[in-house]
């Protein structure tokens, strides 16, 4: 099912067989809730007015609310969760985010690019492998306790001085265009990563 440009508000979606939906520029859409046990993608994209959506799917793999400049919360109930897009999400609040990942036991993918409204952010899981900051340009602090860490790209923080990452994992670590990093905290991340048994790709600092 895909809906564009539609003047919907607060519509219940409700089925049990549906298994993909698209909402494209629904300009007026403001806290929809989505009800289908056999949804497995959910694209909610460019649709301003968007704030506090409510979802539920036991199947759903891969959800996308991106480019919705308004919200604030989502309420999932989505377990079998892997990848979450909320890039350019501006009003996102670090905390809420916090929120939704202990939502999804099993998210592998979080797309956090341009989300300008997160200054400190502090993120746990068990589960997480990609992580993407690019472009999060008040992005002054970040603290990750993610054991399965492989990538993480902040590419363009400007504003990024104090990564902190716990992850054996991690294999990659983009910092271009990171300029407030300086040489100092190189050394470190390099040598937590080594002590872990890891050894990090370190893209340059630009």
């Amino acid at each position: 099912l895909t809906l564009t440009r539609q003047r919907l508000v607060n519509p219940p979606i409700i089925s049990a067989t549906l298994v993909r939906l698209t909402f494209i520029e629904c300009e007026q859409l403001h806290s929809p809730t989505v009800d289908c046990p056999r949804l497995r993608e959910f694209h909610l994209r460019a649709t301003e007015q968007l704030r506090s959506p409510t979802i539920r799917s036991a199947a759903l793999r891969a959800l996308s609310l991106a480019d919705c400049s308004q919200l604030s919360s989502a309420a999932l109930e989505c377990q079998s969760l892997l990848d979450l897009d909320l890039s350019a999400c501006t009003a996102l609040a670090a905390e809420h985010v916090q929120q939704l990942l202990a939502c999804c036991p099993r998210l592998l993918s979080l797309r956090l690019g341009g989300c300008r409204g997160l200054r400190h952010l502090s993120l746990q899981s068990a589960s997480l492998r990609l992580l993407h900051l690019s472009w999060c340009t008040q992005l002054e602090g970040v603290c990750l306790d993610c054991p399965t860490l492989a990538t993480l790209y902040a590419y363009g923080c400007t504003q990024l001085v104090t990564p902190v990452i716990r992850s054996a994992a991690l294999s990659s670590l983009e910092l271009q265009k990171c300029v407030a990093i300086h040489d100092g905290l190189v050394g470190p991340l390099t040598l937590c990563a080594r002590a872990r048994g890891g050894s990090p790709n370190l893209d340059p600092i630009s």
